[in-house]
């Protein structure tokens, strides 16, 4: 089930990520970062709307956010 499902990050295969065409996976990938909150744009739009999906989205942007702070 979908909400079973638990993304392995920008970098995972792709069969562990939510899709191969993900645009935040893309972005990372273009860009050729390990993690989001490496982008000077950070936190962009995209994870901002993205976090508005869910409590797992919003944890996962807040994760980042701490991530970049240490």
């Amino acid at each position: 089930k979908a909400e079973d499902f638990h993304c392995k990050g920008c970098w995972g295969e792709d069969n562990e990520v939510w899709t191969p065409n993900c645009e935040i996976r893309l972005c990372v990938t273009d860009k050729n970062y390990k993690y989001c909150y490496e982008c000077q744009e950070f936190p962009c739009q995209k994870l901002k709307n993205s976090a508005k999906k869910g409590k797992k989205y919003e944890v996962a942007l807040e994760r980042l956010k701490n991530m970049k702070k240490n």
